[in-house]
């Protein structure tokens, strides 16, 4: 393995067929329309990094990442992004070593792009790690805003770019990977994958939330969700789910995140029945020996016919997408 590559041996062995799909391509009008309305929208409209504090700065390098793809009303092909200032690449003149821009807060905003037609992006607003999915026959994200040790769960509606409170009783300090899917016309989401599968209802009407469902698991690792759940099987819903490392020790910034598939029940409880190894995802060859390779978030999965189209940011630094055909991931799965 390279220093900084990623070990792409369990992904190569459980899915041989894959495709790498670059949606950094339209990353400069991501940026160009985030920055424009960052300087000519409130304030506050950019700052979803610091709890409302003023951080915008136009100078620094900024980024499109955690990408997270979904149709439209009118069938169209979009992706959802992070457009920030927050990123591992910061510096111009080592955009391959890991490098942060220290000397600010952080800025961004999401913003939707069509497909072949990145010069229509628009930002639909504040948010973190947006994760779209389809509710109702409708476009929808979960998303949250916040710092990364308090951060609150939003629901983004993506035809109107309406974005409204999730609230649950007892919830912690920072609620960010929560992992939707709908059963019998009503929301679900999965909170927590261990020691329990906790599973809770949403209303979209009061954006209320409870706790439905706990099954137990069987994940030694400390695993934190990632993607919405899509459609595997008539039986059974899979999404991704990852855990990450500090390679340098508890003070260090260099992480190695890992990911897997994992399924669910379509029937409550929705108890998890499967998953796969630990795997890398890969990364494009122009950015595959960069130091920061190796830290990747799956933020978006969707089928399209017979395939699994997984989107992931990279470093904080690239945005794109890997597609894998449903029968290896069920193979993978043993279902």
């Amino acid at each position: 393995m390279d220093d900084f590559g990623p070990n792409l041996s369990v992904w190569t062995k459980l899915f041989p067929t894959f495709s790498i799909l670059n949606l950094d391509e339209m990353s400069g009008s991501a940026i160009e329309v985030a920055l424009h309305d960052c300087e000519t929208k409130p304030s506050s409209y950019c700052d979803s990094f610091d709890n409302g504090n003023l951080n915008f700065n136009k100078s620094t390098v900024w980024k499109m990442t955690n990408p997270s793809q979904y149709l439209a009303v009118d069938g169209s092909l979009h992706t959802l992004a992070l457009a920030s200032d927050w990123s591992q690449c910061a510096c111009a003149d080592a955009p391959k070593k890991t490098c942060w821009a220290e000397d600010h807060g952080f800025s961004g905003l999401l913003v939707s792009c069509p497909d072949g037609a990145a010069d229509k992006c628009k930002t639909v607003g504040p948010g973190l790690d947006p994760h779209a999915f389809h509710f109702r026959g409708h476009p929808m994200a979960f998303t949250n805003i916040g710092s990364p040790k308090v951060c609150h769960p939003k629901l983004l509606n993506l035809t109107s770019f309406e974005l409204a409170d999730l609230r649950l009783p007892g919830m912690s300090q920072c609620e960010k990977n929560w992992q939707p899917f709908s059963y019998g016309g009503d929301l679900f989401f999965s909170q927590w994958l261990r020691p329990s599968h906790t599973v809770l209802k949403c209303s979209v009407e009061t954006n209320a939330c409870e706790v439905a469902f706990n099954t137990s698991t069987n994940f030694k690792d400390k695993i934190h969700g990632s993607t919405p759940y899509v459609e595997l099987d008539s039986d059974h819903w899979v999404a991704a789910a990852h855990v990450f490392t500090l390679r340098g020790g508890a003070y260090s910034r260099d992480e190695d995140y890992m990911h897997m598939f994992f399924a669910i029940q379509r029937q409550p409880p929705f108890a998890v029945v499967a998953s796969t190894q630990l795997f890398q995802l890969p990364v494009a060859d122009a950015h595959a020996d960069a130091e920061w390779s190796r830290v990747q978030y799956a933020a978006g999965m969707m089928r399209r016919d017979d395939d699994f189209v997984l989107s992931y940011g990279v470093g904080d630094c690239i945005a794109q997408a890997v597609k894998i055909p449903v029968k290896d991931v069920a193979q993978a799965l043993g279902l």
